[in-house]
C-alpha cells in the first residue's frame, strides 16, 4: 500500500469509523505519516534554499524549534553527500530523500540497528517516483514480496510484536543510521553524479544498489527471480542508456 492509500484509509477510519477503538487507534498512526511528510518538506525547503526562519514561520513556530525537531533527521543524508565527494556539489532529489527516509522506518521495523541496501530498496519503492516505479513494476518486484523476502533474513527480536510497536515511534527511525554498505551504495551514487550538474535521482541509487551484487538488495531481487544483469539493463532502456 502506497503513502496516499495509507492517509486516505487512516482519515477515513478516523471520520467515518464505527468502532471507537479504531479511530483512536488510526489517530496515532495517522500522526506518524504527518511527522515523517512534515520532515520531508523540511528537506524539500531546505534543499531550495529556505532558511529555518522560513521553515518555521511556515510552520507556525520558531526557528529553534523547527531546527530542533527535523535538523536530525535531514543531517545526515546531506553530510554524506558532502564529505565524500571532496567537496563537489551535488543536489539529491525529493524522491531519494523520501526513499532514505521510508528505508529508516522498514529497518526500524525490522529491528535492525542499521539501514541496509535491502531497506533502501524498500525505501525505493514507496518514493513514487515514476521512472523508477515503472522500472521496477517491468521487472515484477512488489513491494509486499520484496518485504516478505528482506524479513525471512533478518532474526526479529523475540516479542515481535512489543519492538514492532516501540520501532513504529518516528523517534526510532530517525535513530537508525546507514549501514557501512549502504553508505558506500549511496556515496557511488553521489560520486558518480558529482559535477553532472543533474540531482541525484531514485533511478541512480537504484542503479547503485543493483551493481553491488553482494548487498541485500542485490541478494534480495535474486531470492525473487529476478536476475541483476537484466535489471540494470532495463534501467539502461527506461533511461536511454548504454548497458
Amino acid at each position: 500500500m502506497n503513502r496516499r492509500s495509507r492517509l486516505a484509509g487512516l482519515l477515513h477510519t478516523i471520520l467515518t469509523g464505527p468502532k471507537p477503538t479504531d479511530r483512536l487507534r488510526a489517530i496515532p498512526a495517522l500522526r506518524r505519516e504527518l511527522d515523517e511528510l512534515e520532515t520531508a518538506a523540511v528537506a524539500d525547503g531546505l534543499a531550495a534554499g529556505m532558511s529555518w526562519r522560513e521553515i518555521g514561520e511556515a510552520l507556525g513556530t520558531s526557528k529553534q524549534a523547527a531546527h530542533h525537531r527535523h535538523s536530525r533527521n535531514v543531517r545526515e543524508l546531506d553530510r554524506a553527500a558532502s564529505s565524500e565527494q571532496g567537496g563537489r556539489a551535488v543536489i539529491i532529489s525529493p524522491e531519494v530523500r523520501s526513499a532514505v527516509r521510508i528505508a529508516r522506518r522498514e529497518a526500524a521495523l525490522l529491528g535492525a540497528a542499521t539501514v541496509g541496501s535491502g531497506h533502501l530498496l524498500l525505501g525505493l519503492l514507496q518514493c513514487q517516483e515514476p521512472l523508477t516505479a515503472g522500472v521496477l513494476t517491468r521487472l515484477g518486484v512488489g513491494l509486499e514480496a520484496t518485504r516478505d523476502r528482506l524479513e525471512a533474513t533478518v532474526e526479529m527480536p523475540a516479542d515481535v510484536a512489543a519492538a514492532r510497536a516501540k520501532a513504529a515511534a518516528p523517534e526510532a527511525a530517525a535513530r537508525v543510521g546507514l549501514s557501512e554498505l549502504a553508505a558506500a551504495v549511496l556515496n557511488r551514487a553521489l560520486s558518480e553524479r558529482a559535477g553532472g550538474g543533474e540531482p541525484l535521482a531514485a533511478i541512480d541509487l537504484l542503479r547503485a544498489l543493483l551493481t553491488n551484487r553482494h548487498g541485500g538488495a542485490s541478494q534480495t531481487l535474486e531470492a525473487l527471480g529476478i536476475d541483476g544483469e537484466t535489471a540494470l539493463a532495463e534501467i539502461a532502456r527506461a533511461t536511454g542508456q548504454r548497458p
